[in-house]
Order: structure tokens, then C-alpha cells, then sequence
């Protein structure tokens, strides 16, 4: 007993539906969890593979829509997006780098200072 190829299209038709809603209803599910939103986040939410929101391009432009949104707002009532979390994250980075260069020099300063204090303190010994 063999499918008829009608059956089988419609059955791949259905399950590319419920496929899809899963998708969109995890999309939603994130947003309003406040979680991050990405390609892979919505696809392990959904239980679906990456790709099939990359083959269909109107999950992929939803996901990315939905990713460029403001995040919930805070107790302060101020908005933030993803773009603005990690420009601060690449700022902070930034300056972490420059505070670490900075804590070396200080520290190979210091080294030179107790140094030349040992040297001068310590009297010559002589045999």
C-alpha cells in the first residue's frame, strides 16, 4: 500500500504549518518574556532547526524584526534595544582594556620605585 502523492503533499503542507505556527508562537513567547530574540533562540524555543527559519523569508524578517525591537521596559520606564545593550557592552570593553593597560604601567612603576628603595636602603657588603 502506497500514499497517493496527494496525501503526501497535503501531510507536507500541514506539518510545514504547524511548523511555522510553532514559530511564530515562540517568537511571541520570547518577546513578551523579554528573552533575547535570534535565529537560534526562536528555533530552540519552537523546537524547530535553524534553517527552516532561514529558507522561509518571511520567519527570517519576522525573527529580525522582532530582534530590532526595544526590549521591555525597565522600572525606570526607559526603553533599550539590543543595538544599545551591546554598543555598551563594546564601550565597557573598551575602557576595561585601557583600565588594565593602565594597571600595568602602574604596577611595573611600583616595581621600579621598591626597587631602587631596596637598592639604595641595602648597604654594599664587602669581604
Amino acid at each position: 500500500m502506497s500514499a497517493s502523492p496527494d496525501h503526501l503533499t497535503r501531510a507536507r503542507v500541514a506539518d510545514s504549518d504547524r511548523r511555522r505556527n510553532r514559530v511564530f508562537k515562540a517568537l511571541d513567547q520570547l518577546a513578551s518574556a523579554g528573552e533575547e530574540i535570534s535565529v537560534s533562540s526562536v528555533a530552540r524555543a519552537a523546537g524547530v532547526h535553524r534553517s527552516l527559519i532561514h529558507r522561509h523569508g518571511d520567519l527570517h524578517a519576522a525573527v529580525i524584526a522582532r530582534a530590532g525591537q526595544p526590549l521591555p521596559s525597565t522600572a525606570a520606564g526607559t526603553q533599550v534595544s539590543r543595538k544599545s545593550l551591546l554598543a555598551d557592552v563594546a564601550n565597557l570593553t573598551a575602557r576595561n582594556g585601557r583600565l588594565a593597560a593602565h594597571i600595568t604601567r602602574l604596577e611595573r612603576r611600583l616595581s621600579e620605585a621598591l626597587g631602587q628603595t631596596a637598592w639604595e636602603a641595602e648597604p654594599p657588603r664587602v669581604r
